[in-house]
C-alpha cells in the first residue's frame, strides 16, 4: 500500500486491508470509523475517531482524509 495523501499508520494499514479483504467497504477498528471509496485505481480512505486531547477533558470528532494505491 502507497500513501499519496495524508498519512497512514501501519495500524490503520493493517486495519484499511483486513476491512478490504472481507470484501467491506467501510468497518469500525479500535473506536475508528473507516469508509473506504475506490476512484480508478486510486483509494481514497476517510478515517473518523472522538478523540480526546491531553489538554481537553471533552471528547471531539476527528476526520481525516487520505489517498492510497495498492
Amino acid at each position: 500500500m502507497t500513501t499519496l495523501t495524508g498519512h497512514l499508520t501501519a495500524t490503520e494499514k493493517k486495519h484499511i486491508k483486513a476491512i478490504l479483504s472481507a470484501g467491506l467497504s467501510e468497518g469500525r477498528v479500535n473506536r475508528k470509523d473507516y469508509r473506504i471509496n475506490r476512484v480508478g485505481d486510486v483509494f481514497e480512505v476517510l478515517i473518523t475517531a472522538m478523540e480526546t486531547a491531553w489538554c481537553e477533558t471533552v471528547p471531539r470528532l476527528i476526520t481525516n482524509k487520505h489517498t492510497f494505491k495498492m
